[in-house]
């Protein structure tokens, strides 16, 4: 790994830096980055528009499997470790609410993006302890991406006090 593509890492994971994704997608093979992710995390990943990795479509239940497996296996990689301080240090912008509820090390990599008129999408995923929490939504533009941050505190608190 190069010091550009950790910085790249890094700067996605954190800040979910949409530049610094766009590259490590390329770099990885664009589409066939995604599709490894059946062969690495026993998930199924498919795009409305191939060659975009902010097209990817998932179930909420593969975002879960996917950060758990990574969370999970990140030791065994190189540079494991600096991505898992990563998934440990996102950005305040790029905090869905969640985390402080959750007991002990949690990992958390979240995604927002406005469509334009197709409207907001807004996912927050979640793995701690032996759990996993996805979250994702789609919903009209002018709700605003607090919204779907307020969905997923509303959901985690659900689950939460649930279990």
């Amino acid at each position: 790994m190069t010091a550009a593509q950790r910085a790249d890492i890094s700067a996605a994971v954190r800040a979910s830096d949409d530049d610094a994704a766009e590259r490590l997608y390329r770099a990885l093979g664009r589409d066939a980055s995604t599709a490894r992710l059946d062969e690495e995390c026993g998930v199924e990943v498919s795009t409305s528009r191939p060659g975009w990795w902010s097209y990817t479509q998932i179930a909420a239940l593969d975002a879960a499997r996917i950060l758990a497996c990574v969370r999970d296996r990140a030791p065994e990689w190189p540079g494991g470790d600096a991505l898992l301080a990563d998934l440990d240090a996102v950005t305040p912008d790029g905090r869905s609410g969640v985390r402080p509820a959750l007991p002990g090390v949690v990992a958390e990599k979240n995604g927002w993006t406005l469509h334009g008129a197709a409207g907001w999408n807004v996912h927050c995923v979640l793995v701690w302890a032996d759990r996993a929490l996805a979250v994702l939504t789609t919903y009209p533009a002018e709700r605003g991406v607090e919204y779907g941050w307020a969905v997923c505190r509303d959901v985690a608190g659900d689950v939460l006090s649930a279990s």
